[in-house]
């Protein structure tokens, strides 16, 4: 369930009051409304004071400890058990952070880790705490979460420590919004005084007045995006959408929904995944893969895959594409473009999933031939075929299982990735199509429903609810934060 929440701004309020004036505010359904009733005054404490506020700004980077584009101080992995701390106020990297902020927003990512392991992160003059805010398995592809953390405010100040567990990681870190100290009045109008501003509109100070904001409940905002969106992915700062209709790639920022580029690729655009460093796109009508550089959106190349490429899908080393229309698996080297191998899969593979040493890839059949396969990724070895439902399609791994949509059977299928057995087949609007984990819950798209978002909680399967996105819901990918889910008849991108 998406959090919402009310927000009350106010400009001058007077000494002395001594409650809030609410105009009939009542939630619904996770969100809020307006109620029709009339007013009635709420004693609340009076209190003023200091407190952070969030500033947005536009993503920077503040750290990539890889060496080959490395931006700070730090151009090497963090080892096992190492402690890494870095001032984050001033200018460092590619940010320039105010010197008065005492904490940051940050999408942080994790690449190549070399063994299971968990990143925290905290204010540098505090004692490590114990919990983690990014969990990771050894040759697990880009794994980001967002971390809202504070400085240090003794010694030397605007400083953060990041400490890594296990194996050794490179680590991608990108400021979105600081936090700031502002003073806050929490002192309201009484009811006789609001009254008596009503009664003489004509000469009510707007910079007096109290204004009230309030979200839906569960809705989605939605941007722009080219014909017909399908394939998604996260590079840590800006999503990536696969415009099938109209041959281009879509650059998004994640943070404000902001188109940053548009980018021409090959023929069908269907599946995106990044490395790290660069996109990758698979080309259905081209039978290529296109690769794109993050940082300025330049085609570095161009690779034949099999044929009509659709999902797309990295494993630390390699890109994995499902090729349709021969019923194979590629695997193709990130560092040059080489293909490693081509391997069969079922009839029509469509997407996959790593579970950071296998590859999953969905066969796009019914009866018998509906089924996903579990190809080994030093050599391309299927290790077992497994049944699901009805025309299989978007698949994800929870840590421990495969989630896959069926989309002639309304239902989404979870499968042990151990030895495939089946833990349950659960209910989902028509048409499920994409799905993506968050940590704690499966979400997947269904296009027969005019566009819905159904949350499934992982451990059991609990519907725990339904949300409108755009028309024809595609696919679907996190943010560490919200999900973004690709409307193709709309030709729009939703985030909720």
């Amino acid at each position: 369930m998406v959090l919402r929440r009310a927000w009350i701004s106010r400009r001058v309020a007077p000494t002395g009051a001594v409650g809030l004036l609410i105009v009939g505010l009542v939630g619904v359904g996770g969100g809020w409304a307006m109620a029709s009733s009339s007013p009635r005054l709420v004693a609340l404490p009076v209190s003023s004071g200091v407190r952070p506020i969030i500033v947005p700004i536009t993503p920077c980077r503040l750290l990539d400890t890889r060496h080959a584009s490395h931006v700070g101080t730090r151009s090497t992995p963090l080892g096992a058990g190492e402690t890494y701390t870095l001032t984050a106020t001033g200018t460092q990297g590619q940010c320039a952070i105010p010197a008065g902020a005492v904490g940051l927003v940050l999408n942080i990512t994790a690449l190549g880790g070399t063994a299971g392991s968990y990143l925290t992160v905290w204010p540098a003059d505090a004692a490590r705490p114990t919990a983690s805010d990014l969990n990771w398995v050894a040759g697990q592809g880009a794994t980001p979460n967002q971390v809202t953390v504070g400085l240090s405010s003794t010694g030397t100040l605007g400083q953060v420590s990041l400490y890594n567990k296990a194996g050794s990681v490179d680590l991608v870190g990108d400021v979105v919004a600081y936090l700031a100290d502002h003073t806050f009045d929490d002192r309201y109008y009484t009811k006789s005084q609001v009254d008596g501003l009503v009664a003489n509109a004509g000469t009510v100070n707007p910079q007096r007045v109290a204004t009230l904001h309030w979200y839906a409940a569960d809705t989605a905002a939605a941007f722009p995006t080219g014909n017909t969106p399908w394939g998604v992915a996260y590079d840590g700062a800006n999503m990536w959408v696969a415009n099938f209709g109209d041959n281009t790639v879509s650059e998004i920022r994640a943070s404000d929904g902001k188109s940053l580029a548009t980018v021409p690729v090959g023929h069908q655009p269907r599946g995106v995944a990044f490395d790290g460093a660069d996109i990758w796109v698979s080309n259905q009508g081209s039978g290529t893969v296109t690769r794109i550089r993050v940082s300025d959106g330049v085609v570095v190349g161009t690779y034949p895959a099999g044929g009509g490429p659709m999902g797309i899908a990295f494993d630390g080393t390699n890109m994995w594409v499902a090729d349709e229309g021969d019923n194979t698996v590629s695997k193709i080297r990130v560092s040059d473009g080489t293909n490693q191998g081509t391997y069969p899969a079922g009839r029509g593979p469509g997407y996959l999933a790593y579970d950071g040493a296998n590859m999953w890839v969905t066969d796009g059949g019914t009866g018998v031939d509906a089924t996903i396969t579990k190809i080994r990724g030093t050599d391309g070895a299927t290790l077992g075929t497994y049944p699901t439902g009805d025309y299989p399609f978007g698949v994800a791994f929870d840590g421990s299982s495969m989630w896959v949509a069926s989309m002639d059977d309304n239902a989404i299928t979870k499968i042990r990735a151990s030895d495939g057995a089946n833990l349950g087949t659960f209910p989902v609007p028509g048409n499920g199509t994409g799905v993506a984990f968050d940590g704690a819950n499966i979400w997947v798209t269904s296009q027969a429903t005019s566009g819905t978002v159904t949350e499934l909680r992982a451990s059991d399967g609990t519907n725990l609810g339904t949300y409108p996105v755009g028309d024809m819901s595609a696919f679907i990918a996190f943010d560490g934060t919200q999900m973004w889910v690709t409307n193709s008849n709309g030709n729009t991108i939703s985030k909720l």
